[in-house]
Parts: C-alpha cells; sequence; structure tokens
C-alpha cells in the first residue's frame, strides 16, 4: 500500500515519496483559466494548504511532478511565473506582538528569495517589525515581476487565521484586523502585473469587513463547479484508498460497504453547493484509514481552538438553540447576534441538503467527529432567504 501523507501538506513531498493523492488537478485547470481573482472558505484541515501548495508547483511550472496526474493531459505550455505564498496559518499565538511579527517573518522570507533583504527574519529576533505590510507586499510583487518580465502568482493561506487566535480579545482582534486589511490593500492596484490571486480562510471577507480591499475577488466556497476541490468523495476514497478499505475491513470483519457507512458517520456530512453532493473531511479520512479505527480525530485537533473556547463561554454556549436568525448569510462578527455563521463557515455546522423549490437549506451537525467537539445533541436548521429556524 502506498504511505498515507499523515500531517503532511507539500505537493512535492506527497509526489516524490510516492504517497496517496487524490488527483484533483482536473479542477485546479479549470480554476485558473478563465478569471484572475479567488477566495476559498473550507473548515480547518480540509486541504486548503495542499491546494496551494499544488498551485504553487504548477505555476512554477514543476512538470515533472505532475506525470500521470490528469492536469499532464490538459495543459501544453507549463509556463513558469514568480509566485509569492504567505501562510498565515502556523501561528497559534493570541499575542497581538507576536501576531504582527510573524506577519512581518512571512514577508521577509519572501523578501529574501527576491533579494529585497540580506537574510530572512526570525519570530525570534529582537527587533521592531516594520508594520508597512502593504509598501512591503507591493514591492515584493513588483520586484518578483521587474526580475522576471512575467506576471506574479500571489496564494495566501487562512488569512482569518491570526484575527481567529484573537476571537476572544475584541480589541486585539480589531488591530489583527487592520493590519490584514493593509496587507491586502495593494491588490486592486497591482493587478496588471498579478497573473492570478487566491486567498483562502474560514471566514469570508465581509465577516472582516474586508470587502473594501479586495472587492473584485469572486468567491467559489459555495460554487458547485468546484465543490469538490478540497475533501473526499464517496468515489475518491473507495478509488484512492482501496487497499486501506479492504485492509480495515479484514481487520474488523466487515464488508467495505460498511466500512464505508461508518467513514460517512464519522468523517462525512460536508457540502458545499446546492447540488447535494455529500464530501468527506480529508484529515477525518486518513487518520481512521491510517489508525483502523473510527474516532473523533478531527475534533481532537480542534477543540485547543480559541473559537472553541469563545463558543463554549456561557454566552455563547447556546449557539444550537439561539441562533435561529439571521438577516446576511455574511454577516459580520462583531455584529455578534448571532454565531450561527461563524461555525457554519467553521465546519461545526454544514449544509445537509438544499431545496430549490423552496429555496431552503437544511443545515446540522455534520458527523460524529464534529458532535463530540460540543457534546451536545445534534440540531438541523432550516434556512430560506436569510431566515434560520431549528428542526430538531
Amino acid at each position: 500500500m502506498k504511505p498515507l501523507p499523515i500531517g503532511i501538506q507539500t505537493f512535492s513531498e506527497i509526489v516524490n515519496h510516492d504517497m496517496v493523492y487524490i488527483d484533483k488537478t482536473d479542477l485546479i485547470y479549470q480554476l485558473i483559466k478563465p478569471q484572475k481573482y479567488f477566495f476559498l472558505s473550507r473548515p480547518r484541515r480540509f486541504g486548503k494548504s495542499l491546494l496551494i501548495s499544488t498551485l504553487q508547483a504548477y505555476f512554477e511550472g514543476r512538470k515533472e511532478l505532475f506525470k500521470g496526474l490528469k492536469i499532464e493531459q490538459l495543459e501544453t505550455e507549463w509556463t513558469e511565473y514568480p509566485v509569492v505564498m504567505l501562510s498565515l496559518a502556523s501561528c497559534k499565538s493570541n499575542d497581538l506582538n507576536e501576531i504582527v511579527k510573524f506577519i512581518s517573518t512571512a514577508l521577509s522570507q519572501q523578501e529574501f528569495r527576491f533579494g529585497l533583504a540580506d537574510k530572512a527574519e526570525s519570530v525570534d529576533d529582537n527587533i521592531k517589525p516594520n508594520t508597512n505590510f502593504n509598501l512591503r507586499l507591493e514591492r515584493i510583487i513588483e520586484t518578483a515581476y521587474q526580475q522576471t518580465g512575467k506576471q506574479v502568482v500571489l496564494l495566501i493561506d487562512e488569512y482569518d487565521a491570526l484575527m481567529l487566535n484573537t476571537i476572544e480579545d475584541l480589541t486585539a482582534f480589531a488591530k489583527i484586523r487592520l493590519h490584514i486589511n493593509n496587507l491586502l490593500a495593494p491588490l486592486k492596484d497591482l493587478d496588471p502585473i498579478l497573473n492570478f490571486v487566491l486567498i483562502t480562510g474560514t471566514a469570508h471577507f465581509s465577516q472582516m469587513y474586508m470587502f473594501d480591499e479586495v472587492n473584485n475577488i469572486i468567491d467559489i466556497t459555495m460554487s458547485d463547479k468546484y465543490a469538490e476541490l478540497c475533501g473526499f468523495t464517496d468515489l475518491e476514497i473507495e478509488t484512492y484508498f482501496a487497499d486501506y478499505l479492504a485492509e480495515f475491513a479484514a481487520r474488523i470483519n466487515k464488508t467495505i460497504p460498511e466500512i464505508m457507512v461508518e467513514l460517512k458517520r464519522y468523517c462525512g456530512g460536508y457540502q458545499f453547493s446546492n447540488i447535494n453532493k455529500q464530501l468527506y473531511n480529508p484529515y477525518c479520512v486518513v487518520q481512521t484509514l491510517a489508525n483502523f479505527t473510527f474516532s473523533n480525530y478531527w475534533a481532537k485537533e480542534e477543540k485547543t481552538s480559541p473559537l472553541v473556547n469563545f463558543l463554549n463561554t456561557p454566552k455563547y454556549q447556546d449557539w444550537q438553540d439561539n441562533m435561529r436568525i439571521i438577516n446576511d448569510y455574511d454577516m459580520p462578527y462583531e455584529i455578534r447576534k448571532s454565531c450561527f455563521l461563524l461555525v457554519l463557515r467553521r465546519g461545526y455546522l454544514s449544509m445537509k441538503s438544499y431545496s430549490k423549490e423552496y429555496d431552503q437549506y437544511v443545515v446540522g451537525i455534520p458527523n460524529e467527529d464534529v458532535k463530540t467537539l460540543f457534546g451536545k445533541s445534534a440540531s438541523t436548521f432550516r434556512a430560506r432567504r436569510g431566515r434560520w429556524t431549528s428542526g430538531r
């Protein structure tokens, strides 16, 4: 059996070590051709970072990594572009100064790559960070363009992670949001020298009051076309993990269809479009098949999130009962009338089905793994034109 990519989110490492890779490069090819600016929201550990890494390898022209994958039959040019990639997910601190230094360090690494600094900063450096993040990113992109004569690709992974670290401190939250706003401010002016932009996160821009800076971006979060870009389908699991399913079934004296039923109960139940196509959490699936045991793998990782602590405070711990009615799918966090949208985007709730006839969604806790996160019984909610009602 091929090794499972446990904890590995780098495309080249998965390919070079011949690990199991769910080939979605045909969808990636469709994404990169017609438009320029995209935003994708998915829950944590849903494959966003691997998607970013795959895109980076593609735009860097690393054709050899895509041998045997679907995109190999689609792409004929394999043009190399300069890529600026910022990952904001690895900082776990809720300290304002440490977060600012983390942003500065991420930019410094790109400045060093393109010869704008003699060395890259470290978060441990005892220096005051340059917080002109907009000017620094603008200079990086302009330099990359000047050095290569080619338009630049910008990839930003988990843009909202740093803000969510401070969600229990509204003052710090607002300051970090301003820094991220500042970071993204040059995008519109840099349009002539940008080839492709993808920003990922768990919260939508309007929830962060950031639409003014990125109002030309296409949100593909609920796109039917790209619903399967992150996450596994039944067919993908049955195809790419066939050996592991067979081994699992043999170990516990079950059939593969019976294993799939349990896998859906623990790891499935996610839906990101109106076409009623259910997806599985990749992290949960890989952990389950690696350990040949069903458990709450995703919840164990998520329970340390500041957001979980926030939702379990007395003010918000009844979110399943009290968060029925909203006026806008992308209500800003500060309004605080409801945490419903926050838990929906984060993956604590998911669309269960959609009725075109009634223009109505049914939303509920996706699976057993997520249910253990709060230790509450599952609820479903129905939504029509912004109004949500409970349906247990």
